[in-house]
């Protein structure tokens, strides 16, 4: 990906992350957008708000002095950037129950005196988004596959409690051991907003 000068890694797993938890849901409950398809006219004539879960795996940049330029990266078009910036969420008009950016860094944002953190958190929010999952660092394109297909594993039977969903993910990283019980690939990810599902 080429943004704003910056030349981004490729995420060899967020294709098959995408689509395993897609598959976990079924193909009527389910709309995978990858590459080619993943752009902001997609995203905004999918009509968002009638969707119960979004999950974005891709890369994201905070900019941690002009918050409203940060952005979720989607694909390029010849009328579009690819980019979905942090202001433009807040005119978002967003129903869903849960919003995760499967990214780098998402949970950061700028810290304004008489405001708080300003990022992609309070957008998300504002724009009707019930909860989100979002990183606190960079992440690890393999572990993050794997919390996240665990994750959706656990929401697609009843949509329980999906603070509590989270933490025995990130407990059965640590209880499993290896590379991935390290807190490196399971603690970034942070819960934010109402616990429990409302549709």
């Amino acid at each position: 990906c080429l943004s704003a000068g910056l030349l981004l890694g490729r995420l060899e797993q967020a294709i098959t992350e995408a689509t395993t938890i897609a598959d976990q849901f079924g193909p009527d409950q389910a709309t995978v957008w990858t590459n080619a398809q993943a752009t902001e006219d997609q995203l905004t004539s999918a009509k968002p708000h009638l969707y119960r879960y979004l999950h974005f795996a891709t890369h994201g940049l905070v900019n941690t002095t002009q918050a409203d330029y940060s952005r979720i990266l989607l694909w390029p078009t010849t009328e579009s950037d690819g980019c979905l910036n942090l202001y433009e969420l807040f005119n978002q008009k967003w129903n869903a129950d849960l919003v995760s950016l499967s990214a780098c860094e998402t949970g950061l944002g700028q810290l304004v005196k008489g405001e708080g953190m300003i990022g992609f958190t309070r957008a998300l929010l504002y724009a009707g988004t019930r909860s989100v999952v979002l990183s606190l660092w960079e992440v690890a394109d393999e572990s993050t596959r794997e919390l996240f297909v665990r994750y959706y594993d656990s929401l697609s039977g009843d949509g329980r409690d999906k603070y509590g969903a989270l933490r025995e993910v990130q407990l059965s990283m640590i209880e499993g051991g290896g590379a991935w019980s390290n807190p490196y690939y399971w603690a970034p990810f942070v819960f934010i907003g109402e616990r429990y599902g409302s549709k």
